[in-house]
């Protein structure tokens, strides 16, 4: 994949610091209010309560995986005025998510209903040797269970094709570059991973059609930029985040203002001096670039046209 976000809830310890935490800011009372509408759903559904169903799911371990791959194509993109000519290499991305938890068929069971309340006779179910299928052909939704893991995706072929790379020992979890980042940098309760085909072929694409700029002037800015990798945990004073760049020195990009000498690792965070701090952000003219370009992303797949 070319991006993909992980939140974590494994590690009893971090989830149990992460509680401690957010009983401490009365915005997460929303939660509780979240529980009352819940059981106003399933009222008189019996086993499906909260206390029955939901919360033996949430105390108990589970991970939920949210992957984008995009398609590296060479085409020509270019949006409805004619601005931001230029072979980005962007196609429609396949899209990826996946829970995995310990009360599987607890989760398989929350899952069911509310897809069968949704999509009611629309929803087809099949079962084929260890893997099971929801299936909902109008709205190109594709479910599919295999042991303790629930993956979605907008085609049967991309469920198979993720369960090949799986036991083939061949997906994301084995890529070399993310195992090196997960060895060095703390992420108890989830991280994120942009690989380098994300951020130049995507963003370049998304920057010159969602900031109305020819696809040329992407490597005045961004070029050289590499994998990313962000890591979330949590610690007894608060939520702590830390994030790898990979850069590569080039003649033409603004990267080289940063003071890089050569290939290496930009540290986004790293330490921060304070004592009793409550909020820390840092913020540049870059960091701005980047926001726009999220912001403008849904524009950017309605004006794009291939020739």
């Amino acid at each position: 994949s070319t991006m993909v976000f992980v939140a974590d809830a494994s590690d009893k310890d971090q989830v149990a610091t992460f509680k401690s935490l957010t009983e401490r800011f009365p915005e997460f009372g929303l939660w509780k209010s979240g529980i009352i509408a819940y059981d106003g759903l399933v009222k008189g559904k019996e086993g499906m309560s909260y206390e029955e169903l939901v919360k033996p799911i949430l105390e108990d371990e589970f991970r939920f995986g949210f992957g984008m791959n995009i398609k590296v194509e060479a085409k020509k993109v270019v949006d409805e005025n004619n601005v931001g000519e230029g072979d980005t290499g962007l196609d429609e991305p396949d899209i990826f998510i996946v829970v995995q938890v310990s009360e599987a068929d607890k989760f398989e069971q929350l899952m069911t209903y509310f897809l069968k309340d949704e999509w009611k006779e629309n929803l087809k179910f099949e079962e084929e040797d260890d893997m099971k299928y929801w299936i909902v052909e109008s709205e190109n939704l594709y479910v599919m269970r295999y042991k303790d893991l629930f993956i979605a995706s907008q085609s049967r072929k991309n469920l198979d094709d993720a369960v090949e790379r799986m036991k083939e020992g061949t997906g994301f979890s084995s890529d070399e570059d993310f195992i090196a980042y997960r060895k060095d940098m703390e992420a108890g309760l989830g991280y994120v991973f942009l690989d380098e085909s994300f951020m130049t072929k995507f963003l370049s694409g998304v920057y010159s059609s969602g900031m109305g700029l020819s696809a040329d002037e992407f490597p005045k800015n961004l070029e050289g930029i590499g994998n990313n990798f962000i890591a979330f945990s949590v610690d007894e004073d608060g939520f702590v985040s830390n994030a790898i760049m990979e850069v590569t020195k080039t003649d033409k990009s603004t990267l080289n203002n940063l003071g890089i000498v050569e290939d290496g690792q930009i540290h986004l965070i790293e330490k921060v001096n304070a004592d009793g701090i409550i909020a820390y952000s840092e913020g540049s003219y870059f960091g701005s670039q980047v926001r726009s370009l999220f912001e403008n992303l849904p524009v950017y797949y309605l004006e794009i046209a291939y020739d």
